[in-house]
């Protein structure tokens, strides 16, 4: 392996080391660990070196650099008593063994460090790797979802194999696959509506080139779908009320209307406050403090000094609408009237939704672990109307758009698909205090919320599927790897690395270093006369 030819090349590295010299070792991937800081100890380097293991995780060479430039540099503070403390800053070899595949470092100063690139890998290496995957809906069908994914072959020569599709034991389906060299395709696999539970994609070789197992596999999570909890509070808005109540968002989302005067129980501030609302929908009103919970304020500013307004504007004309945005994805407001609106001062960070001659009329922006969208202007007045957006097409659209960002789905999207390394906000209920997550291996950890911020896990270092329990409820989240730029073995053409902003080129051949024999001539000296004084003293005593 790649690993075990960098670990030999790195012991005849410390073979060669001289009596004075002291040495460290750093691994890496996307981030980096001393595995044996400065040491004369050639053992313990030895036993370093040795207990290198591989990881499922992508790569970055950054944090590596910073760290050997840091430790190489007077000063540093040691944690084992028999290190070497460096006292003088004298210039040190770096010596960088991997195959290069990483971006060019930029922004970063060797200084006293001489770089040495010692290229891993044979180059007619290749592999043959999944390279995305999801699932989602058909267009004509939407009751049929589908699984879709990407094959590429990185290889030099044509592949011949199989991607299968299973749920445990059982297959479900499979495809036969032929690439030339340097190609991909696209997969579908339908799936049944019922099915649950976690599948995999796994894709077997029977003619090609293909050296990496890691990225033959692939992961979904395929949970129960949560209906989102939404409270709409208002003092009459039809054209609301009949875009929340269709068929399609009593399927994503149980919604609960409440006239204004509910922000004075102490029923609303309980439930604002127990984080079991995805949304809250204020329709001009607002509470007097914000709710533990994602909300839509419509013709109303959010309580507290972080939103701001200008002066009203008659009449204003939309400019522009950030389309790219989940909210605004297919809401088409060019034929959008508004009467009457005030422009909005956003806090930073925010993403500006909708823009007019007037300012800002809609836009959305982080608070703590929710989401804020303010709407500058009203669908309906209490003796008029504000706007003919209700009666365009755009609107039920939009509104769909906020159920599915704000709803479960979302957080469903957000951990489709992980990669290794990744933190992950768990997608469990807001009032959850303690979740347990099981790993791939079996491995159990439990986490337990403090405050009301929303739960991370951060030991994804395994590809697979993760289990997580909380309460009598359990969800999953996949860890793939689904990246072109690591399944791509094949060492850098050009042999060489950018390093801030020295080029080191790649030694084409590993030469082994001079070894200073006159200490072992010495010593095999030493023991020549040792012998010969104790073959005389025994000849005299007979």
């Amino acid at each position: 392996t790649r690993l075990a030819q960098a670990q030999q090349r790195v012991l005849e590295l410390i073979d060669q080391m001289g009596s004075d010299d002291v040495a460290m070792v750093i691994s890496f991937a996307d981030t980096s660990q001393v595995a044996q800081s400065f040491t004369h100890n050639r053992q313990e380097l030895r036993r370093a070196v040795e207990q290198l293991r591989v990881t499922d995780r992508p790569t970055s060479i950054i944090e590596a650099l910073r760290a050997a430039a840091g430790l190489a540099n007077p000063g540093r503070s040691s944690q084992d008593a028999t290190d070497i403390q460096v006292a003088d800053a004298l210039p040190a070899k770096l010596f960088v063994l991997s195959d290069g595949k990483f971006p060019d470092v930029s922004e970063f100063s060797l200084g006293n460090l001489e770089p040495t690139f010692l290229s891993i890998g044979d180059a007619d290496s290749g592999n043959v790797a999944l390279t995305a995957l999801g699932v989602s809906r058909r267009e004509n069908r939407p009751e049929q979802r589908q699984v879709f994914a990407r094959i590429e072959n990185l290889a030099k020569t044509p592949f011949r194999g199989e991607l299968t599709l299973s749920q445990e034991a059982n297959l479900l389906d499979a495809q036969a696959i032929e690439l030339e060299p340097d190609a991909g395709r696209g997969i579908t696999f339908d799936l049944p509506d019922e099915l649950r539970g976690s599948i995999e994609l796994k894709l077997t070789t029977r003619e090609g080139i293909n050296q990496l197992a890691l990225d033959d596999r692939a992961f979904l999570a395929l949970d129960e779908p949560r209906r989102a909890s939404v409270l709409v509070v208002t003092p009459g808005n039809e054209p609301l009320q009949v875009a929340l109540s269709t068929l399609r968002t009593n399927e994503l989302a149980d919604v609960r209307f409440e006239k204004t005067e509910y922000l004075a129980n102490a029923a609303y501030r309980t439930l604002a406050s127990s984080g079991r609302l995805d949304l809250v929908v204020f329709d001009r009103c607002a509470p007097a403090e914000m709710p533990q919970a994602n909300t839509w304020f419509i013709g109303a500013m959010p309580p507290g000094s972080a939103w701001n307004k200008q002066d009203k504007a008659v009449a204003p004309q939309i400019l522009d609408a950030d389309t790219s945005h989940p909210l605004m994805q297919l809401v088409e407001m060019s034929d959008v009237l508004i009467a009457e609106a005030t422009p909005l001062v956003p806090p930073k960070p925010q993403r500006v939704l909708l823009e007019s001659t007037a300012g800002t009329l809609l836009a959305i922006a982080p608070r703590e672990a929710f989401e804020d969208v303010v709407q500058g202007f009203e669908l309906v007045g209490n003796d008029s109307i504000g706007t003919n957006w209700p009666v365009r097409l755009s609107f039920p659209v939009f509104v769909m758009n906020v159920l599915e960002y704000f709803g479960p789905s979302r957080e469903q999207r957000a951990v489709e698909n992980v990669r290794p390394g990744a933190v992950v906000a768990l997608p469990v209920e807001a009032e959850t205090e303690r979740v347990v997550v099981t790993n791939p291996a079996g491995e159990r950890t439990e986490l337990v919320r403090d405050r009301r911020d929303q739960l991370h896990y951060s030991l994804t270092d395994r590809i697979g599927v993760y289990r997580i329990e909380s309460g009598d409820q359990q969800r999953q989240f996949a860890v793939n790897l689904l990246d072109p730029a690591e399944s791509d073995i094949r060492p850098r053409a050009e042999k060489s690395i950018q390093l801030g902003y020295t080029k080191v080129v790649g030694e084409q051949k590993w030469q082994a270093g001079r070894r200073e024999l006159w200490k072992w001539l010495a010593s095999a000296a030493l023991v020549l006369v040792v012998i010969e004084w104790y073959v005389y003293n025994q000849r005299l005593n007979y």
